[in-house]
């Protein structure tokens, strides 16, 4: 099942570093609360040791769209990731983009 991710991307002193986006397939609609796992990377891509990120990321909404033929319907908002500097920022969108194919947009210019 397609579904659509988002989840933003804080930096520690409560600065926006950007977000993540894009659509995975799940094998069902992950529940509110639960958690999706975004640690095995789908595609090839070094591993990241970054403290606030292991890759389970939690389920906080979930938005229901009216079916349209092979249409993404279904979107997910993830807890924000919160890491320590704008380097570790950087290392967890890379990861999510180059091993999930999600898409990074960073907001800083440090």
């Amino acid at each position: 099942m397609k579904i659509y991710l988002d989840a933003s991307v804080l930096i520690t002193d409560d600065r926006a570093a950007g977000r993540v986006s894009g659509v995975i397939e799940l094998a069902a609609v992950p529940p509110i609360g639960s958690h999706v796992m975004l640690a095995k990377p789908l595609h090839p891509v070094g591993s990241i040791n970054v403290r606030g990120f292991t890759g389970a990321l939690k389920v906080t909404d979930l938005r229901f769209e009216a079916v349209i033929a092979d249409a993404v319907s279904i979107s997910a908002s993830l807890e924000d990731i919160c890491v320590s500097s704008i380097e570790e920022a950087r290392q967890v969108m890379q990861f999510l983009e180059q091993g999930f194919d999600l898409s990074a947009d960073e907001y800083l210019d440090e």
